[in-house]
């Protein structure tokens, strides 16, 4: 699996996003907590078969009929009540549950997938959707989504990463509907910068660039982004350039007023005129004040300061989005490092992809995932 892609992905959407009434709403997605009771052990909702072989087992199987729900099987919090309907096939070994195909979605399905961005859900790549109930996880809202295949999931998730900014996407393992989701939840968030009274340190200043010392660039970035240096001279360039090119207009200004009879005018060579708002400033001004004249540099810059950021987000999540866990054989503990591959801190793979597609990604950011599949000769992807 070069592409590092499943045919199953989760939504996760922030707590934040979500409607008043969402938990009031029936999305019939939850695991429905039936207990099937089989000759050779039993099984929960569509799962696979827990066999009378293992303790542990066992152990969950005594608190069922004692009433109580074990809540790592349940996927509940410790304590919390819940029905739970034991269906007994005792003179039968166990039957794995018949997997639901595409072609039909219900309406409580649609409807939570309004929620999650996706208006109209087309019923012939999705297979099924279903809430995920994870208590650990207290910051999002989940939402699996099992499509025909891989090629479909990355074409659904190109699209709603574009539609749905909020919206983080985990691939994982194919169940078909017969075993238990295993995920690791949305990515870390981008770790905020230290809190500190004092004002950034400016970056230091590229050797080709004359003409701007340090104190003006910073007032000019001030005025525009505040304390956002991300491509602090690249700002400052952009500002100062714009600023050049204004007071070329001063003439043209000059001449307008005495057309209006203001004869007296005069100007100073450092004055300028803004190109944007046609307000005449004094030199001091290194900034046209007018409320939104500075909107221009920022989208100038948008798609580079979005590229500048993600690469610092990556970065801190390969150090930060770690999954340890301690395997203990023989008596001695064992403690392993798991990594997972996050693209953008919003695609999380199931696996890490191809070294080129690692590649692809970190020199050209928000890459299609369709980009890894290769065109057929008819212009379908290739698997």
């Amino acid at each position: 699996m070069m592409h590092g892609l499943t045919g199953t992905v989760i939504l996760w959407l922030p707590n934040s996003a979500l409607p008043e009434d969402f938990n009031l709403i029936d999305h019939q997605s939850a695991p429905d907590h039936q207990v099937h009771l089989w000759r050779d052990g039993f099984s929960i909702g569509k799962g696979g078969l827990l066999s009378h072989g293992y303790s542990k087992h066992k152990q969950w199987l005594t608190l069922i009929h004692s009433g109580v729900a074990p809540s790592e099987l349940f996927a509940t919090k410790p304590g919390e009540p819940i029905d739970v309907e034991v269906i007994p096939h005792e003179d039968e070994d166990y039957k794995e549950a018949a997997a639901r195909v595409s072609g039909y979605l219900s309406a409580p399905e649609k409807q939570l997938a309004k929620v999650f961005g996706i208006v109209d859900p087309d019923a012939r790549l999705v297979v099924e959707l279903q809430r995920v109930v994870a208590p650990q996880i207290d910051t999002h809202a989940g939402m699996v989504v099992k499509y025909t295949g891989h090629i479909a999931a990355a074409d659904s998730v190109d699209k709603l990463r574009v539609e749905q900014k909020r919206l983080a996407f985990e691939f994982i393992a194919d169940t078909n509907g017969n075993g238990p989701l295993e995920f690791k939840g949305p990515p870390l968030p981008a770790p905020a910068p230290p809190a500190s009274a004092s004002r950034p340190a400016i970056p230091n200043k590229p050797a080709s660039l004359i003409g701007i010392s340090p104190s003006t660039a910073r007032a000019m970035v001030e005025l525009v982004c505040g304390k956002d240096y991300t491509l602090f001279w690249e700002k400052a360039m952009l500002i100062d350039k714009k600023r050049k090119v204004a007071r070329g207009r001063r003439e043209d200004y000059l001449a307008q007023q005495h057309q209006r009879g203001n004869l007296k005018w005069v100007y100073n060579h450092k004055d300028w005129v803004c190109p944007f708002c046609d307000q005449y400033h004094y030199g001091k001004n290194v900034h046209c004040p007018t409320e939104g004249c500075g909107v221009w540099i920022l989208a100038e810059l948008e798609d580079a300061i979005a590229a500048e950021k993600e690469k610092v987000a990556v970065e801190a999540l390969s150090a930060l989005d770690i999954k340890e866990s301690v395997n203990k054989a023989g008596g001695k503990a064992e403690r392993k490092t798991e990594t997972r591959y996050v693209e953008g801190n919003r695609v999380i793979f199931f696996a890490r992809p191809s070294p080129e597609r690692v590649a692809a990604a970190a020199a050209t950011p928000f890459l299609s995932l369709m980009a890894m599949f290769p065109k057929d000769a008819a212009g379908n992807p290739a698997t």
